[in-house]
């Protein structure tokens, strides 16, 4: 496969499945997304954003992120980088667990040297590799008998291993630190810390004794 090619689950529309092979690209704006997000690397280049930290891509990474984790990507634009990029919604994911085994646990209980980047061996990664090209042949044949419960299981599959390694194993760290988002990221974490409240610009200029003006300006250049 060249370029890209997009999978959905049309009839419940509760994750999909991004193939992308690409040589140059970037995205100017941090972003976040309802759903979470599983990125598998099968060649390196570039950067992975997470808030202020850089990561550097290499072959066979795992990439985990969530509903808030604000992010962006850029790759090296020297060499082209393959990947599968899963993105699932959460309670989809919830109904695969148990009361013993949450598949959300690698997402949402983070230690306290939480990283987004694991590097869980060659014989691991190939593993999960098989599983997604797996899932790919499900939604590239979805009238086949029992495609929608061999997604379930090898979704499930994929996320038993994840978890497994995301608890066992050390996440990489990250390798510089973004200044610019550095500059707004105790406003950024005051805002998830308090989503239920209205948090305009006027009520963050007068929380952090900045003009509106001037916080606007940080978030624009910060943020896109």
């Amino acid at each position: 496969m060249d370029g890209k090619d997009f999978y959905k689950d049309i009839r419940t529309k509760v994750f999909t499945l991004d193939y992308h092979n690409e040589l140059d690209y970037g995205m100017k704006s941090y972003h976040f997304h309802d759903y979470f997000e599983l990125s598998l690397f099968l060649s390196g280049g570039g950067v992975i954003v997470l808030e202020d930290q850089l990561f550097k891509i290499h072959p066979g990474d795992i990439f985990l992120l969530n509903n808030l984790d604000l992010h962006k990507i850029k790759l090296s634009g020297k060499e082209v980088v393959e990947r599968y990029i899963f993105h699932f919604w959460p309670s989809y994911i919830q109904d695969l667990s148990t009361g013993q085994t949450d598949l959300l646990e690698c997402y949402l209980e983070r230690r306290s040297d939480f990283s987004p980047q694991y590097h869980p061996g060659e014989e691991v990664f190939n593993e999960i590799l098989t599983l997604t090209r797996k899932i790919e042949n499900c939604f590239k044949h979805p009238d086949g008998y029992g495609q929608e419960i061999y997604k379930k299981l090898y979704l499930t599959e994929i996320l038993l291993m994840v978890n497994s390694f995301a608890r066992h194993s050390k996440p990489l760290l990250p390798s510089v630190e973004d200044k610019k988002y550095a500059r707004i990221k105790p406003i950024m974490k005051y805002v998830y810390a308090n989503l239920q409240k209205d948090l305009n610009l006027d009520f963050l200029s007068k929380e952090f004794a900045v003009s509106k003006y001037h916080l606007e300006h940080l978030f624009k250049e910060s943020t896109g």
